[in-house]
């Protein structure tokens, strides 16, 4: 999904065996007019992985970190973390069923909500806060 001029726009982070719980958390996101990208549906068959990925995040004003079991043993996961975090971009870890101490250290620190519905509409209430203030 290319980033329409000034659009702000969110990286959604995850493991693929977590691809169901990301696929709703993208549709809320959109819900609030916010542009979302998630590798599993926006970087095409035969395409470098890792550059798409770099390219695309680079174009992202933040991530949202899906937290899972999952997650801490993704590869993919962690170098995504990793890069949102050199990039300074806004990390947003949602945390399901994990603690807060099993996240990467560069981000233990954030405040991490948990994927319930309070904390996620919160999360999604300062998302849109802060894509208004981008327009």
């Amino acid at each position: 999904m290319a980033k329409a001029k000034n659009a702000y726009r969110v990286f959604i982070s995850h493991s693929a065996k977590d691809k169901w719980i990301a696929v709703q958390l993208d549709r809320m996101i959109q819900e609030r007019k916010v542009t979302t990208f998630r590798d599993d549906r926006d970087i095409e068959g035969g395409a470098a992985i890792a550059e798409a990925i770099r390219v695309q995040m680079s174009e992202c004003d933040e991530m949202l970190v899906l937290w899972t079991p999952q997650a801490i043993n993704s590869v993919w996961v962690m170098q995504e973390v990793g890069m949102a975090f050199g990039m300074e971009l806004h990390i947003v870890p949602i945390r399901y069923l994990t603690e807060v101490v099993t996240l990467p250290p560069v981000i233990r620190t954030v405040h991490a909500p948990e994927l319930t519905e309070r904390d996620v509409n919160k999360y999604l209430d300062d998302l849109a806060r802060r894509a208004r203030s981008r327009r």
